[in-house]
């Protein structure tokens, strides 16, 4: 079977504008998807964006070994559909470009549990947090192409592709491994707003030293700074304590305007 890991991502998103390319250490959050996107196995990796927005991807998809193809802006499940003809794909693993610790171990487990049962589903995702918040899934390429092609599929279907697959095909849930990762679940992991930027960048300042970082390596530093705390998989999230809370409250420089990263440069750092 062919497969390919396939990055959506836009720059000019509704939330936060821009967020695929704000600045972290080791270069932007795009970037560091792309190159934890990299150590998922597959045939062919390309990022999938828009006319307008290709531009923002250019340097770093040729430093990072991506294609690029675009589709329209309105429809998320066309740009797939493009690439999966145009690569012959049998399997799409997809990534939002929005994750900034895109774990390729837990990927490709959701991969290789997809290549096993192929014969008798269609889609492998992780269920809750903080697994769903860090890895992509693998899909069926012929049934996104079906799913393209039906004039009845909804709208939200066509940009979000994962509700339509758990209503309408088969689908595969796998947990959160027992009593793993309980710390981790006290922090948003994902990119929304200035205040989850602040949090992503704290933790990639701590961390980061030039390799990908893995969802092992974030609850190792939970635990560490709040050592006090037991955590139990079983809790409400909400009952944590989010320790780069103070960081947030007293960042007083600004979040990076959408006009200054518009105008900087995404070349790797």
């Amino acid at each position: 079977m062919k497969t390919g890991v396939l990055v959506q991502a836009r720059v000019k998103s509704t939330r936060f504008p821009y967020k695929m390319i704000l600045p972290l250490p080791g270069g932007p959050l795009i970037q560091h998807c792309l190159r934890a996107a990299k150590k998922i196995n597959a045939d062919e990796y390309a990022i999938l964006t828009t006319e307008e927005d290709a531009v923002y991807f250019e340097e770093v998809c040729r430093h990072e070994g991506f294609d690029i193809i675009t589709g329209p802006e309105d429809n998320v499940l066309k740009r797939f559909t493009n690439a999966i003809k145009k690569y012959n794909l049998d399997t799409v693993v997809r990534v939002t470009g929005d994750k900034a610790f895109l774990s390729p171990t837990h990927t490709q487990m959701l991969v290789d549990t997809y290549n096993e049962f192929a014969q008798i589903i269609d889609f492998v995702y992780y269920d809750s947090t903080p697994l769903k918040e860090v890895t992509g899934a693998p899909y069926k390429a012929s049934l996104m192409i079906e799913m393209d092609e039906n004039p009845d599929t909804p709208a939200n279907w066509r940009e979000h592709i994962r509700p339509g697959f758990i209503e309408k095909y088969r689908s595969q849930i796998v947990k959160n491994p027992p009593k793993k990762y309980a710390a981790t679940r006290s922090i948003k992991l994902t990119i929304d707003t200035r205040d989850d930027y602040i949090r992503i960048r704290k933790i990639y300042e701590i961390l980061y030293r030039g390799k990908v970082l893995e969802i092992d390596d974030i609850e190792d530093l939970m635990i560490s700074l709040s050592p006090s705390l037991s955590y139990d998989y079983t809790y409400s999230p909400k009952k944590y304590y989010d320790p780069f809370e103070p960081v947030i409250e007293k960042v007083e420089e600004k979040t990076p305007t959408n006009e200054s990263i518009e105008s900087s440069t995404i070349a790797p750092i």
